[in-house]
């Protein structure tokens, strides 16, 4: 590995010093040229940074934290979490491919849930209520599968920028949270 980014390097100096060669060789006019094109393009850079970085970003609003929950299909809205209650069907009949089934709990525990085959045939319990969630809300980075009381849910923390950008439709927008309270800049 060392070796291979050794030649690499080699390479690129051959040829940086092959370019510059040619162009030490090459006619006045030429070498005047790439002068002016390089000061032009520098100049033009550092303008367009400079108003960039002068650019003072304005509140645009709020963030509507209840319209990113609702986008990615989640029912409640907590704080700056979205959860759903998990749907322990479903997540018995994703984990062994197969519908129709139906699940019951062993014990009073959360965790004791044993998913059925139709004739009441035992298949197991549900060993990854994580990825089920994951499934189920693909589209939501992050997404957890959370016991809240005796009742499983699948959560995602709010990404306040991606809610900024929902919310106002900009794509340079920034989250802040100033005074405890998320505002949206662009």
């Amino acid at each position: 590995m060392f070796t291979e980014i050794l030649e690499i390097v080699k390479s690129v100096r051959d040829f940086l010093g092959q370019l510059v060669k040619g162009i030490k060789e090459s006619p006045k006019w030429v070498r005047t040229s790439l002068v002016l094109v390089l000061a032009l393009s520098l100049f033009g850079g550092g303008i367009f940074w400079g108003f960039k970085l002068a650019h003072t970003p304005e509140r645009v609003g709020g963030v509507d934290v209840s319209a990113f929950c609702t986008f990615y299909k989640y029912g409640t809205l907590e704080q700056e979490t979205c959860s759903s209650p998990l749907d322990l069907k479903d997540a018995c009949e994703w984990q062994y491919q197969r519908s129709g089934l139906t699940y019951e709990f062993s014990s009073p525990s959360a965790y004791s849930a044993t998913c059925y085959a139709p004739g009441r045939q035992p298949l197991g319990g549900i060993s990854d209520l994580q990825g089920y969630c994951g499934w189920k809300y693909h589209s939501a980075s992050a997404v957890t599968a959370k016991l809240v009381g005796n009742a499983w849910t699948c959560r995602v923390k709010i990404d306040m920028q991606l809610a900024c950008q929902l919310a106002h439709q900009l794509p340079d927008v920034e989250a802040r949270k100033e005074d405890g309270e998320w505002s949206c800049y662009a």
